[in-house]
């Protein structure tokens, strides 16, 4: 199927789902009313979707200039997630959601939110709480790019109730209970006889995207790759207002990695993975 007529389709399809909402200006410019005096005026280019993304504008005057970046980068974090895929009908439905959020969020001054828009590009803080129910948790140095701040935790668990409890631990901490996003992902093996006497595996595992769609399951991935057993890791992630594209993906995984080595899940930078002799 060409460009054009994908296109095409999606524009009849969307017409259709949002009636007098969705404005064709021309075969290349669309509006698509939103939310009361919300607007999201989009361009495609001749190579979409196969090859460039739509160029978008949000007329929003009642947003603030902070609000309108949240909604920008969800939107070109869809696109990324969909390379090559028709999202005017995902970019619409994100923007509805990020507009009903918005609305149920407390008003904030100005000063709050140059606070807010200027605390990403600290460092995380170092102090954590201590809880008798939890492990003992190792928290890796921070990375930043682009005023995003990334920091790994890992901690060793034999259960779910462990993964709870490390995750209340961090979230103690103000910082990173603030954090724009917390991901994790736990893997817990555990061996039971049955009444055969044969050695059962039993593997608990799971992960959170906590926001960041995809993360979770990486993180997961990773521990799978090491053969990373009993061990929950968790990524805290303070968006700095850049969008980072794929590359917030690979701090994620190469600093979940990091930590993990140097704990002992995996080999050390640099050494090769052993192999049984012949």
């Amino acid at each position: 199927m060409t460009d054009n007529t994908q296109r095409q389709d999606e524009i009849e399809a969307l017409a259709a789902i949002y009636n007098e909402n969705f404005i064709v200006e021309s075969e290349t410019r669309v509006t698509i009313i939103v939310g009361d005096g919300v607007q999201l005026v989009i361009d495609l280019p001749s190579d979409y979707p196969s090859m460039s993304p739509p160029n978008f504008e949000l007329s929003a005057p009642g947003l603030s200039g902070a609000q309108k970046m949240r909604i920008s980068n969800r939107l070109q974090d869809i696109y990324v997630e969909n390379l090559g895929e028709p999202v005017l009908f995902s970019w619409t439905e994100a923007v509805k959601e990020e507009l009903e959020e918005l609305s149920q969020e407390p008003a904030a001054s100005d000063a709050q939110e140059a606070e807010a828009e200027l605390e990403p590009t600290g460092e995380p803080d170092d102090a954590i709480a201590y809880d008798a129910s939890a492990p003992e948790i190792f928290s890796g140095p921070s990375l930043t790019d682009r005023k995003s701040a990334f920091q790994a935790h890992l901690a060793k668990v034999t259960s779910k109730e462990q993964v709870d409890a490390v995750l209340r631990v961090l979230k103690s901490n103000n910082k990173i209970a603030r954090a724009t996003h917390n991901m994790v992902a736990y893997r817990i093996i555990e061996e039971r006889q049955t009444d055969k006497g044969e050695l059962r595996t039993i593997r608990h595992q799971d992960c959170v995207d906590d926001g960041e769609t995809g993360a979770g399951i990486k993180l997961l991935h990773l521990l799978e790759i090491l053969d990373a057993r009993d061990v929950v890791v968790v990524i805290t992630r303070w968006y700095g207002g850049i969008h980072l594209g794929s590359d917030r993906f690979r701090h994620i995984c190469d600093l979940a990695k990091k930590i993990l080595v140097e704990h002992g899940y995996g080999n050390k930078p640099g050494e090769k993975k052993k192999t049984a002799k012949r």
